[in-house]
């Protein structure tokens, strides 16, 4: 009787572990509403694609030799130039003041996470009228639209960051201390690989946003390829051209998404059980302690200091002149 049942119940357990025959499509498929909005959007999204691509065609060859001969090859230059460099320094600003904000001890840490993130309230063209205001023609330059755009896109990254570090594993860099690795190789071997996913997708936002400003580089009388289509369309009404060069941008664009894909595609995966889970303790920075304060308020008022303090300017000037 017992061997009966046993048999019973191994063939109950083979049964009810063996998973449903589902296809693709059955465990992907979405809802009817869902895949209606999908295509919608879609559509809605491919539609422009679709119409520069046959826009451009109608150029003919003529327009496509011209601007690769004479256009082209320095927008392009420009446009890249500027894309890294304004991420280069993104980066170089968001890191250490996420990591002085979300680790140590410093002063007002409170007070500076909602300051270092207030730069997204401020548009970047009217960063740049401020900084050409106050600088002058130095500004009006590509190092100086890299500038301005680092410093009013700079949250993107400090944001992601700030929340890796935040929720980061005190166990990993206690086991790398322990090992004899000194503060320096911790940082670089153990907690900025662990910051790898928030550093590309944040790059990835900075990247696309100076390939896609107008307003700024227009200001700043940088030519690149958002300014040089709307000179295509209001001055020469080369409507061919345009296209060409918005297609041109679509593809850049692309190549972009698809890096930062395969990038975060071949990089190391790291998982934490509970049970090895310790929060962050912050890092006393000792004599450290000033500079740091000094360093972090200055890069988190210098995006926000500008703008505000030449608007408020401009407003007495007004009020003063009537105005």
């Amino acid at each position: 009787m017992r061997a009966t049942s046993a048999r019973a119940f191994a063939k109950h357990c083979d049964h009810c572990a063996t998973p449903p025959r589902w296809t693709w499509w059955d465990v992907r498929r979405p809802g009817t509403p869902l895949l209606a909005l999908a295509v919608l959007v879609s559509v809605a999204v491919g539609l422009p694609i679709l119409y520069m691509a046959v826009r451009a065609g109608q150029g003919g060859a003529a327009t496509w030799q011209w601007l690769l001969s004479s256009r082209l090859p320095g927008i392009l230059g420009r446009t890249l130039g500027l894309g890294v460099m304004a991420t280069a320094l993104a980066l170089a600003i968001s890191v250490p003041l996420a990591w002085l904000v979300s680790r140590t001890d410093l002063p007002g840490r409170g007070a500076l996470t909602w300051v270092a993130a207030m730069p997204l309230v401020f548009p970047p063209y009217v960063g740049a009228f401020a900084y050409l205001s106050l600088f002058g023609e130095p500004m009006a330059s590509v190092p100086g639209a890299a500038v301005v755009l680092a410093l009013f896109t700079y949250p993107y990254i400090y944001l992601l960051i700030g929340s890796a570090l935040r929720g980061g594993n005190q166990s990993l860099e206690e086991a790398a201390r322990s090992s004899g690795a000194t503060p320096a190789q911790v940082f670089w071997r153990v907690t900025l690989p662990l910051l790898r996913p928030a550093l590309v997708a944040g790059a990835l936002l900075v990247a696309l946003y100076a390939l896609s400003d107008f307003g700024a580089v227009a200001m700043l009388r940088v030519e690149t390829f958002t300014s040089a289509i709307y000179l295509q369309i209001r001055g020469r009404f080369d409507r061919s051209a345009a296209a060409a060069l918005s297609m041109v941008l679509v593809i850049l664009t692309l190549v972009l998404i698809w890096l930062e894909e395969r990038m975060q595609s071949q990089g190391a995966r790291y998982y934490t059980t509970g049970g090895q889970w310790k929060p962050v303790r912050p890092v006393a920075l000792g004599r450290w302690k000033v500079p740091a304060t000094l360093l972090a308020w200055g890069l988190g008022l210098g995006a926000v200091g500008v703008p505000a303090g030449m608007l408020a300017y401009w407003s007495v000037q007004g009020l003063s002149a009537g105005v």
